[in-house]
């Protein structure tokens, strides 16, 4: 069978530039280079390997089919990076060089074809990317750089449901008429409110209005095919009455699985904790919300505690922001002028805030000032991916692009070892709280961990079979305070921790979503926080079947981390705020 005959279900991504036809060939030809680097970088940021989808250029557009299995991460998190490195390069450039661009996505049946991609969904795909309603909504939205138009079926999937990134209140619903395409579907517009948009055709009725939306489903294509409504209309109401029961049935065997809620109770797994390395379960903490941090704008990706516990620090769309946790208090922000860190740390004597400036550039300032008393460079034409210090030394470790990784001591500023004998780009990195071991992996494209001796820089081992263990993609990874068990989450499969001794798989557990986009170790070892998209929760790190979920820290699962004495869990957040819980046993 031919390449052009099989039909493969994928999310279908459009991506144009607005106004391009304006520019001179020279901005031209920038802009295809600019526009490719963008969705490399975001993909990269998202932990979405861009090597597995199938591209077609088409000079200031690109047409892309994405595995299904990406799609989740595709339609949320990547699109939220992208929001940031478009915002980042247009306040870099300037008016001049102001780049904005339209988004769609749609999903289906497709193929390749003998000129290109073939399938309902791509035709779909270019029509919402080239709405009249997709470029209503940048030219009412002048501040805005992006717009991101998602079908009836995607809206659904990844946002509707609860499994992805976004709320649904971020979404308007808009009626696209375009040639063949007569259909509802979902606007998403970062930093502006998109209901308050004059776009023509849109409901009134949307879920940022406070109303509840039926889903209508697609509406595609309805005109041609008049003799069969009836029975589509019977077919429809057939397979609504299925979800409903198993909607039904699902929430039964959730709450039986986190046993059920009440107003005074955290879902707790009703079951009695089983014991993996023969030492009684401790028993979880009772955590309450003790304070909320505001202050950064955008969704709150890295968290960091100073040694003494006083001091937040977290990084978010507008750089980084530093509170003070004892009056609430914003201290400091880095990044307006500047804009760009994605990555935060402090070092192990809480002296000195540690943060990415530009592509390929790591500097050490002073916690309390601001002032800059180090700069690091990473090698020619690399992007920072990853960043981290050490907290038992004064040790930074930051990974980039190019498959490199180095050390720097942050008292001497000298290079203390660059890695060597990568296999790929590292995107996580955890130190152990004893500061003797080092863990990275490379997301989706690494299928084990590996673990440094951070004193000789040598290679001490590896764990195989994460990626497959976990699904798809690495997006958690932490280390016990001794070393010896890595906790790591993944796309699909919760949470998994593995013995360093033996490389063993020794404990599981879910999450809400069946994903898990960061994990943590107490500093005690006996606890491990980790988050989702849609949730927060604790669960006991030497048992199985133990956890419980934090009430109210919905879509505040981005980062999360314990403070030194082990009292506290902050939580980074979509809304652009750092939750911090009372870990009261």
């Amino acid at each position: 069978m031919s390449d052009e005959a099989v039909w493969d279900r994928c999310l279908c991504l459009s991506v144009d530039v607005q106004g391009y036809g304006t520019r001179d060939d020279v901005a031209q030809g920038e802009i295809q280079r600019v526009l490719v680097d963008m969705l490399d970088t975001a993909g990269a940021r998202a932990g979405v390997d861009r090597h597995r989808w199938r591209c077609q250029p088409k000079g200031d557009e690109e047409l892309a089919l994405i595995p299904d299995a990406m799609a989740q991460r595709v339609v949320g998190e990547f699109c939220l990076e992208l929001a940031a490195v478009l915002r980042r390069y247009n306040l870099q450039t300037g008016c001049a060089g102001r780049l904005r661009l339209r988004v769609a996505f749609d999903e289906g049946p497709v193929q390749k074809a003998a000129n290109g991609f073939a399938g309902h969904a791509v035709v779909g795909t270019s029509r919402l990317v080239n709405s009249l309603a997709a470029r209503q909504a940048l030219q009412f939205a002048p501040d805005t750089d992006l717009v991101v138009v998602l079908s009836q079926r995607v809206y659904d999937d990844w946002v509707a449901s609860g499994r992805g990134a976004f709320k649904s209140d971020q979404f308007r619903r808009v009626r696209v008429r375009e040639k063949e395409v007569d259909e509802d579907t979902w606007l998403w517009v970062p930093g502006t409110d998109v209901h308050q948009l004059a776009i023509n055709g849109a409901h009134t009725d949307s879920p940022g209005a406070g109303t509840a939306m039926p889903s209508p489903g697609y509406r595609r294509r309805e005109k041609f095919f008049p003799g069969k409504q009836k029975r589509r209309t019977a077919w429809i109401a057939a397979f609504v009455a299925l979800v409903m029961a198993a909607v039904f049935t699902t929430a039964i065997a959730v709450s039986q699985h986190f046993g059920a809620a009440s107003p005074s109770t955290s879902p707790i797994h009703p079951s009695p904790p089983r014991s993996t390395s023969g030492v009684p379960a401790a028993a979880l903490p009772s955590p309450f919300a003790s304070s909320v941090l505001r202050g950064a704008a955008g969704l709150v990706r890295v968290v960091a505690f100073s040694a003494d516990g006083r001091t937040v620090a977290a990084s978010a769309d507008n750089g980084v922001t530093v509170w003070d946790i004892r009056t609430q208090q914003v201290t400091r922000t880095v990044g307006d002028a500047t804009p760009g860190p994605y990555q935060v740390a402090i070092t192990s004597d809480g002296q000195y805030l540690v943060t990415n400036q530009g592509r390929n550039s790591v500097q050490l300032q002073e916690l309390q000032t601001g002032k800059i008393t180090r700069t690091w460079t990473g090698p020619p034409g690399s992007s920072l991916m990853s960043l981290t210090s050490d907290p038992a030394e004064p040790l930074v470790a930051a990974a980039f692009g190019n498959r490199s990784l180095m050390i720097w001591n942050s008292d001497t500023g000298q290079l203390v070892h660059k890695l060597t004998g990568l296999q790929d780009q590292v995107y996580k990195m955890a130190f152990s709280a004893d500061g003797h071991t080092l863990a990275t992996n490379g997301g989706e494209r690494d299928n084990f961990v590996t673990l440094w001796d951070v004193a000789s820089g040598q290679r001490k081992g590896q764990i195989d079979g994460v990626v497959t263990v976990n699904g798809i993609g690495v997006y958690g990874l932490a280390i016990s305070r001794s070393g010896n068990r890595v906790a790591v989450g993944g796309n699909k499969g919760g949470v998994h921790i593995f013995s360093v001794a033996d490389k063993q798989d020794i404990s599981t557990f879910t999450t809400v979503s069946n994903a898990a986009t960061s994990v943590a170790f107490s500093p005690d070892g006996q606890t491990i926080a980790f988050g989702d998209t849609a949730s927060t929760g604790l669960a006991n790190a030497s048992s199985v079947g133990m956890r419980r979920l934090l009430e109210g820290a919905d879509f505040c699962g981005y980062s999360v981390v314990f403070s030194p004495d082990g009292k506290t869990l902050a939580t980074g957040c979509q809304d652009g705020t750092v939750r911090l819980w009372n870990l009261a046993r």
